[in-house]
Parts: structure tokens; sequence; C-alpha cells
């Protein structure tokens, strides 16, 4: 996972973590192809459709936005805070725990 940011027209790496996680949700959603062409790199013999890159896909994880805001530790690049929370149905209906193949895990979650 590596995390970018954008700023006097040149991009900046600012982080990056040799695990895949929940914005992996993004990649597949967007329709990026990234784990196939690891795939490919890898050897693996793919025959790939592709498609066209879905730009309007989101990714929201509103149990890391709610820890963010405790922490006082939220930056907004492109957008006012007050943007944000103003098109914030926007990102609700991304939520990572609200999508079909996700909203048991977080309705059932039990304690180990």
């Amino acid at each position: 996972m590596i995390e970018v940011r954008y700023f006097q027209n040149k991009y900046y790496m600012i982080e990056a973590n040799p695990r895949l996680w929940g914005p992996s949700q993004l990649v597949v959603d967007s329709r990026a192809g990234l784990f196939e062409m690891m795939l490919l790199d890898l050897g693996f013999d793919l025959q790939l459709v592709r498609d066209e890159i879905n730009m309007s896909a989101r990714y929201f994880w509103l149990g890391g936005f709610m820890d963010a805001i405790a922490h006082q530790s939220i930056d907004f690049y492109g957008i006012s805070p007050e943007q944000f929370l103003f098109s914030m149905n926007e990102f609700i209906g991304n939520e990572v725990y609200l999508r079909n193949d996700t909203v048991e895990i977080a309705i059932c979650q039990k304690k180990i």
C-alpha cells in the first residue's frame, strides 16, 4: 500500500507499506488491474479483459475516519473540511463495511 500526495505540480510518496488491506478494495472497484499486473509479473499466464478504469470509484472507512477525528489527525487535500462534510453522503455510500460482501462482518463481529 502506498500513499502519495500532490504538491506544487509534483507527486510525493509519503508512505509505503508491504501489506494489502482496505484500500485494495479501491484498486478492485476502480478496475485499475494492479493485482492482475502483479500476477503477470510473477509469471502467471492470464488472459485479461481490459476494462475502462472507473475514475468515480471511492473507498471510505468510517471507523478510520472517526479514529482520525478523535486524534485530530485528518489532512484534507484538494477539498476543504467543509466541502468534505457537505459531500459526506457520497463517501458513506462507499463505506467498506456497508458493502454487500462485508456488511455481515460489521454486524456480526465477535470479540476474541
